[in-house]
C-alpha cells in the first residue's frame, strides 16, 4: 500500500492533473485511461491483499492492527474513486473517437474537391503549377 501512495501522489494525480491542462502535448487521449486503469488495479490489489492479512475484527485487539482496518477502508474508497473517474475517462475516450470520426467523414475527398471546383481554384496543389 505505500508504493500505491507513492505511485498516486508522485505520477498518477500529477500527471492526471496537470497534463491536460499545463501541458497538452503530454496529454494523450489513451494515455490517461490507462494511468487511471492501472491505479484503480493496484489499489483494488493492495486492500483486498491487506484485508486477506489482517485477523477478523473480533480478534483484533491492538491499535497496529485497527490502523490496518482503517487503511482497507482507506484504500476500498481510493479504489471506488479511480473507478468513477475511469468511467468518465473512457466515455470521453468513446466520445473524442466517435466526433473524430464523424469530424473525418464530414471532411471526405470528393467534398473537399467540389467546394475548390465551386469557387473557381484548383482542389490540388499539383493543379496551381
Amino acid at each position: 500500500m505505500l508504493f500505491n501512495g507513492c505511485w498516486t501522489t508522485a505520477i498518477a494525480i500529477p500527471y492526471l492533473g496537470l497534463a491536460p491542462l499545463r501541458f497538452p502535448r503530454f496529454s494523450h487521449e489513451i494515455a490517461i485511461p490507462l494511468i487511471e486503469l492501472l491505479t484503480g488495479g493496484l489499489w483494488l490489489s493492495g486492500w483486498i491483499a491487506l484485508a486477506a492479512m489482517i485477523p477478523s475484527p473480533g480478534a483484533c485487539h491492538y491499535a497496529s492492527c485497527h490502523a490496518l482496518q482503517a487503511l482497507i477502508v482507506v484504500g476500498a474508497i481510493q479504489w471506488a474513486t479511480f473507478v468513477v473517474t475511469n468511467t468518465f475517462a473512457i466515455i470521453d475516450l468513446k466520445n473524442s473517437r466517435r466526433n473524430a470520426k464523424n469530424h473525418r467523414d464530414d471532411a471526405a475527398p470528393e467534398m473537399a474537391g467540389a467546394d475548390a471546383n465551386a469557387t473557381g481554384t484548383p482542389a490540388t496543389a499539383d493543379a496551381v503549377v
